[in-house]
């Protein structure tokens, strides 16, 4: 996975729809909106994680992952779960 500012590293990648706060109640958007076609949502602790800054996650940037870009559209919190 990489950022518009950083070369990349490891991250875990999960498909969600609408319906994952009913599934995982624990997941809350706190930050910009749901995913569209082409989007993503990060979780909150995602740049630590990958060893990144806040910025190279920022809504309205964008990362690459199989092989193809994404825009960022909100951030997520999942109570301290990997999701």
């Amino acid at each position: 996975m990489t950022t518009d500012k950083d070369e990349g590293g490891l991250g875990l990648v999960r498909g969600v729809t609408m319906a994952a706060p009913l599934v995982r109640r624990s997941v809350k958007l706190i930050d910009g909106d749901w995913p569209n076609n082409g989007e993503v949502i990060v979780g909150k602790l995602a740049a630590a994680k990958l060893g990144s800054d806040d910025d190279s996650l920022a809504i309205g940037n964008r990362i690459s992952f199989e092989g193809r870009r994404w825009k960022i559209s909100g951030r997520f919190t999942a109570g301290g779960a990997a999701y």
